[in-house]
């Protein structure tokens, strides 16, 4: 199999398209968000994101000075967490919503009657 050579290298010789390809895969994966971005890309709303970052249960981010970034390849990573064959899939992972649970967020757990 022959392959197609349309780029070219920084010494000038032409690159074939699979290692175009993963240099492009690699810079994609590589890519900083911000949380509105993250979030679009993910058809969430920002809040419902920020949310997942308070409660534990969205993906993993990172704080850069004071800004929040999200890496692409930590969204796809979480949004496979919860692909699904089938509404009964047994092999599928549960991602809960963005909302407080007790098992995840003992804090908010109520303390005696009130």
């Amino acid at each position: 199999m022959a392959l197609k050579r349309d780029s070219v290298s920084e010494d000038g010789r032409a690159l074939p398209v699979i290692i175009k390809d993963t240099i492009m895969a690699a810079e994609h994966a590589a890519r900083l968000l911000r949380t509105e971005e993250a979030a679009r890309y993910l058809g969430l709303s920002g809040r419902t994101l920020e949310k997942h970052r308070s409660y534990g249960t969205g993906p993993v981010y990172r704080k850069i000075g004071g800004r929040v970034v999200y890496a692409m390849a930590d969204l796809v990573a979480w949004s496979e967490r919860g692909a699904r064959l089938s509404t009964s899939d047994p092999d599928a992972e549960y991602l809960p919503p963005a909302r407080r649970h007790a098992a995840l967020a003992p804090a908010y757990r109520r303390q005696g009657p009130r």
